[in-house]
């Protein structure tokens, strides 16, 4: 049923960004991974943890997408935690 509902605002949205564009009206759906919420709280098997996305994160994202110049339109923002269940290999970049 979550995947199914997933799929039918993925088609709503694409739809309304088609149908709207032509009016200068942006629609963008938001496919975020896991995010630390309390979207788990009853799901036995997943326990929140601080390796998935951060709701603060998952807000910026999503005010830089309204922040882009009126020309520039992101349809899709899809976004997932690095690593979801824990590093395998501690790897620091930067």
């Amino acid at each position: 049923m979550y995947c199914a509902t997933k799929h039918a605002v993925k088609a709503i949205s694409e739809s309304m960004y088609k149908e709207l564009r032509n009016y200068a009206v942006k629609v963008t759906c938001v496919y975020p991974g896991s995010v630390k919420t309390d979207f788990f709280r009853n799901v036995e098997s997943i326990d929140p943890h601080d390796y998935m996305l951060s709701p603060e994160d998952v807000a910026t994202m999503i005010v830089q997408a309204t922040e882009m110049p009126a020309k520039f339109h992101q349809v899709n923002l899809e976004v997932r935690p690095l690593q979801p269940k824990s590093p395998k290999n501690s790897i620091v970049v930067g």
